[in-house]
């Protein structure tokens, strides 16, 4: 056999063949009735979603062909290869792609494994013709002359029950790690939430120095609650002011420039504080930007969800440091703890005044106007910062929680 399949030595009552002796090319359409698949390299082919991103299917579905139960359905374009797999479902999928089916000499489930290793992706990836400026095209004649060792049909089926079983417990070990990040996720945000607006843990308290369990008083902001008798609540417009965050376009950025925080770092990059950027703009562009101070807190100005509404981070990074594109920035005019603020400036309380206070449809926007108004909880300074240390402590603990579980999923 060619390369890369002669290395090794082959069982006895295993036979090497082609593709071509158990795949068979079928092209069916006008069966528009049919749900609509898709092919994808982490599981093959599956049901395809609403709203999964991707561009819409045409109207007339009619040169769609059909896929069946124990079909092999391949993606003949794209990078990285790999985007096959055997169907359980019967629907359509779109004319790009091959629809083969499985002689009875193959076991569907064996031949869905085996051609989705790491030594036949390998091999679509040298067969394939580049097409620029990302695609690869492997032509239905190129597939199908690929050697291939097929064990008797028993034999097929057993590694295939082994490997189902197998994949099914390492899924299940995925789902529960994955689970465990989420809860982890939420865990965090009730520990701020809590803390922001009630205080520390007695045990926390205790440890600062500051009484456990202070009396609480009501107030009459019915997402909030009661809070601590010696804190305040008060309005942000009350203590700082707003400003407009700076313009620029992207062809401001340079490799090695000016940090600059942009106000989609807001919603992928940064989490309640701000502490490096990603991003770095040309000196002779900084008039077009908005110079921050320590301290300042960024809001987006706009966002696609009730989530991302003014999603905001505080700066912490010492030195010149800029923001540009629809953010809004505030500047605290009192003594407070920077990430204090952090915390309490995008706890769940302060996310449901700021979706409340969002305008708009497709795209949602807020004011500063509107943050103006945004109430924070507001205990003494010394409290503020070991509330601050606290919770920088215990979300760095959560963090390497979930990154050991994402390591173990990886």
């Amino acid at each position: 056999m060619s390369w890369p399949f002669q290395s090794g030595s082959q069982q006895p009552d295993w036979r090497s063949t082609k593709l071509r002796s158990f795949l068979a090319r079928r092209k069916r359409t006008n069966c528009q009735d049919l749900p609509l698949l898709s092919v994808n390299l982490p599981e093959g082919v599956v049901k395809r979603q609403k709203d999964d991103g991707r561009v819409a299917p045409p109207s007339d579905l009619s040169g769609y062909q059909e896929v069946r139960p124990n079909d092999l359905v391949m993606n003949q374009l794209g990078k990285p290869h790999g985007a096959l797999g055997v169907s359980n479902h019967h629907g359509i999928i779109s004319p790009a792609y091959f629809v083969a089916e499985i002689s009875k000499e193959a076991e569907p489930r064996f031949v869905h494994h085996l051609l989705r290793t790491r030594l036949y992706i390998s091999e679509y990836e040298r067969r394939g013709k580049y097409m620029p400026p990302s695609q690869f095209d492997i032509s239905w004649e190129q597939f199908r002359d690929i050697s291939v060792t097929l064990p008797p049909l028993a034999k097929q089926r057993e590694i295939a029950d082994y490997l189902d079983t197998e994949t099914a417990r390492i899924d299940a070990l995925i789902s529960k790690k994955r689970r465990l990040i989420d809860l982890l996720a939420e865990h965090r945000t009730a520990l701020i939430t809590q803390t922001v607006t009630k205080g520390l843990p007695p045990t926390a308290a205790k440890a600062a120095g500051l009484p456990p369990n202070p009396p609480l008083k009501p107030t009459a902001i019915p997402w909030l609650g009661s809070i601590p008798t010696h804190w305040q609540v008060r309005h942000l417009g009350s203590i700082g002011s707003f400003f407009k965050g700076g313009g620029g376009t992207k062809a401001d950025e340079v490799e090695g420039g000016l940090p600059c925080v942009r106000y989609g770092d807001l919603y992928t990059q940064h989490e309640f504080v701000i502490n490096s950027t990603r991003t770095g703009i040309a000196e002779e562009a900084v008039h077009d930007y908005r110079l921050l101070q320590y301290g300042d807190v960024l809001f987006a100005g706009s966002g696609e969800t009730i989530e991302e509404i003014g999603k905001s981070a505080v700066n912490l990074i010492e030195g010149r440091v800029y923001c540009g594109g629809d953010v809004i920035v505030f500047r605290p005019e009192i003594e407070i703890d920077a990430t204090f603020l952090g915390y309490a400036a995008d706890c769940q309380p302060s996310t449901y005044q700021k979706a409340c206070m969002g305008r708009g449809v497709t795209v949602m926007h807020i004011y500063s106007s509107e943050l103006k108004r945004l109430l924070i909880p507001l205990p003494p300074l010394s409290e503020q910062r070991a509330i601050a240390a606290f919770l920088d402590r215990q979300s760095d603990r959560i963090d390497t929680l979930s990154d050991l579980a994402e390591t173990a999923i990886d």
